[in-house]
């Protein structure tokens, strides 16, 4: 039997399903640390070795099968944070409850329980499968590989499922309308992100479906009298979102790019290289033999070439700047505080977001075996061979979001222009062996279902004047402040 919402006065209690997907691999930690094989490595070869083929990786939250779960505090937190603002206090506090204090305190109307792994709702892929991403940190002065900054994750892999059961107490339809517009606005775009990595566009959920049934308080009563399962007195419930809901997190503005290699493309991933003899010692990062670039090497690319860029700006100052500016004033510093406000700290979470980069087809493979070189001598390194194994593609997909919540955009966006310019002029370098050739790559943006591959169609397509004022914006950002008199 199915009643129309508006025909319900208020409910003793209601239950909603909600069913969410994962539109990128996800990392919500439980604060410990795994174990794992090699994924080369047989357990034979692992008992024979012992602890030497056993590696660590940052663990998942679990349930009791094993199996991924997102933590009901988790969800909570990020329903909870959707209806931020003090024009929503009074909702707010009636569906979550406040903070104890020393008049009053509640728990609100709304239990939300741990998100589980959905067996069947994985387009028939293996859903209990878990990825390792690794990932190190990068010197962005230097361009090298920090020491002892290596680590590995377990994440979530995309297109998993999880169905999520939500509680509601004696709750009036305006509210339980309110909620689901909360949950309706779990969209996919940037605002609907869980667990770490937001930056690199991790853990971007849609809700699938929502799902109701309520028991009223004329069963209710009913139910008392009578000797029956509590849940044959629930009735479907035909939801819609209130028109004072809470809308879909406004997404900043979108670039939709691709790189274009014309080298061969190695961004080493050692869960696939065996470390048996005769085979490749450096082997291209890959899903599903589609070659892939990873967010955090595209974050690590991005933020090295914006303090080039700033450097170079800062020099080219008038020479007032440079000849007046306050003794207290530091250019390198004043450089790296504007990075840290766009790329984020760890006292902040950055302006921008980037996502992994992926071709549309398998990748093909480029094969080359090099010399090792003695340091000291110059020449070649007896018995000193290494194999790399590269990835070629026509071209990779991926997207760089400005966060909404920024209200100066104009000097980022110059700063972007400028690297967008030596981008499309092919001057970037990504991954390993950038002095041996391999990485380089053209970018292109498509705009309005076009591909721009060069900056003089994105001047035109832009407006040269336009462009030139955001420049002038990062110009006047790196000045240093005027004292006072």
């Amino acid at each position: 039997m199915t009643s129309r919402i508006e025909d319900e006065p208020a409910w003793e209690r209601v239950r909603l399903e909600w069913k969410l997907r994962c539109l990128s691999p996800m990392h919500i930690g439980n604060g410990e640390v795994a174990t794992y094989r090699h994924p080369n490595e047989s357990a034979e070869d692992t008992r024979k070795k012992g602890n030497e083929t056993e590696y660590q990786t940052l663990d998942i939250c679990r349930g009791d099968n094993g199996l991924p779960l997102i933590p009901a505090s988790s969800l909570r937190g990020h329903l909870l944070h959707k209806i931020q603002g003090d024009e929503h206090d009074e909702i707010r506090a009636r569906l979550f409850g406040t903070a104890r204090n020393e008049s009053e305190g509640g728990s609100g109307k709304v239990r939300v329980y741990d998100g589980l792994l959905s067996l069947d709702g994985n387009q028939g892929s293996d859903i209990s499968a878990t990825e390792l991403r690794t990932r190190i940190a990068i010197d962005p002065i230097t361009a090298t590989a920090k020491r002892n900054h290596l680590f590995t994750e377990t994440h979530v892999c995309k297109d998993s499922c999880f169905v999520i059961h939500i509680e509601c107490d004696r709750i009036s339809k305006n509210d339980l309308q309110v909620l689901y517009s909360i949950l309706a606005s779990l969209n996919g775009t940037a605002g609907s992100q869980l667990g770490k990595g937001k930056t690199l566009l991790k853990g971007l959920v849609k809700t699938l479906s929502i799902q109701a049934k309520a028991l009223s308080h004329v069963d209710f009563v009913e139910w008392l009298k009578e000797d029956k399962e509590l849940d044959n007195y629930y009735k479907k419930l035909d939801l819609g979102p209130s028109e004072h809901g809470i809308k879909a997190q406004l997404q900043g503005p979108a670039f939709h790019l691709k790189i274009h290699p014309t080298a061969p493309l190695l961004i080493n991933d050692i869960h696939r290289v065996s470390g048996k003899s005769g085979e490749a010692d450096h082997v291209f990062m890959s899903e599903n033999g589609r070659l892939m670039i990873p967010a955090s090497s595209l974050k690590g690319l991005l933020r090295g070439h914006c303090r080039r860029i700033l450097l170079t700006l800062m020099d080219s100052l008038s020479e007032r700047v440079k000849t007046e500016a306050p003794k207290a004033y530091t250019p390198h510093q004043n450089v790296d505080e504007l990075l840290e406000e766009i790329f984020g700290s760890t006292q902040q979470i950055g302006r921008i977001r980037i996502s992994d980069a992926l071709s549309e087809k398998k990748a093909t493979i480029h094969e080359q075996t090099f010399n090792a070189i003695d340091r000291f001598t110059g020449g070649v390194s007896d018995g000193a061979l290494y194999m790399s194994r590269a990835g070629w593609a026509e071209s990779l997909s991926m997207n760089l979001i400005l966060d909404a919540s920024i209200k100066d955009q104009s000097w980022i966006q110059g700063l972007l222009h400028l690297v967008l310019r030596d981008a499309m002029e092919g001057d970037l370098r990504i991954g390993w062996g950038k002095s041996r050739g391999y990485g380089a790559f053209r970018l292109s943006v498509t705009l309005k279902e076009r591909e721009i591959d060069n900056w003089k169609d994105w001047l035109n397509e832009q407006g040269a004047g336009k462009v030139k004022e955001a420049v002038s914006a990062l110009e006047d950002k790196l000045k240093p402040p005027e004292e006072d008199a």
